[in-house]
């Protein structure tokens, strides 16, 4: 029996017999030979291929439950490696984001900590400016009141040597002395305590602010001055008037 090679897809097969060409899948221009062939020729011209009208076996219409099953399997692994790879890449993708959200969260609680830290130190200098600026002012204030208060004892140390000089004319003033009348001496009197009244008034503004200083008033420390105001009435003075009726 002859045997018969064929040409499919580019490339030979065989050799076949006529019955096993028969369950092949063939056309007549399938290039096929044999021994005693000299050339490669199609299916169409060889006898024994076309009397037995070689015809492609028909399709099946179900497929055999081995093949069924085999394919259900291939079709659940092949299901199952994607959804592992799924599973997968979603686990790494976790892994990915919790460890971005973690290094994340970290670097913005040192970044509060920083800033806090910022905040504390600014806080501290802004404190230490306002405790110097503090001193700076009470050093200034005191020297102030220190100045002051010198130049207030000057100040009343000077109303009190023209309060003692204004107390000792007065008491001149009140001496009977030649060559005055009464309204002479009256008027002497007046004009002296007048000038005594403002010095005085002067030295009471100064006590007091000594005292508002926080000074104790010194005037304590000084004699008591008692200044009898002039009397404006008649005195009886007849030798002065014996005197002024002379001249």
């Amino acid at each position: 029996m002859k045997k018969y090679y064929l040409v499919e897809d580019g490339k030979q097969t065989g050799p076949y017999s006529i019955d096993e060409i028969a369950t092949k899948n063939i056309s007549g221009e399938t290039l096929v030979w044999c021994e005693g062939m000299e050339n490669w020729t199609i299916a169409d011209e060889v006898i024994d291929l076309r009397t037995n009208k070689i015809i492609p076996p028909p399709i099946p219409s179900q497929i055999t439950v081995k093949d069924k099953v085999s394919n259900e399997e291939d079709s659940h692994e092949s299901k199952s490696a994607i959804l592992r790879a799924i599973i997968i890449i979603l686990a790494l993708c976790s892994c990915v984001v919790i460890t971005w959200l973690l290094v994340a969260n970290k670097n913005n609680e040192r970044r509060i900590q920083q800033v806090e830290v910022q905040e504390r130190q600014q806080d501290d200098l802004r404190q230490i400016e306002i405790q110097n600026r503090q001193r700076e002012q009470n050093a200034q204030r005191k020297a102030d009141r220190i100045k002051r208060i010198r130049q207030l004892k000057s100040e009343r140390a000077k109303l009190v040597a023209l309060i003692s000089d204004v107390e000792s004319r007065i008491k001149e003033a009140k001496e009977i002395h030649l060559f005055r009348t009464r309204k002479e001496k009256n008027a002497e009197i007046n004009a002296l305590m007048a000038e005594f009244d403002n010095y005085f008034s002067r030295l009471s503004e100064v006590d007091a602010e000594l005292v508002g200083l926080g000074e104790k008033s010194i005037m304590d420390d000084d004699e008591e001055c008692v200044i009898e105001e002039p009397v404006a009435e008649a005195i009886e003075e007849p030798a002065l008037e014996a005197v002024e009726a002379v001249f």
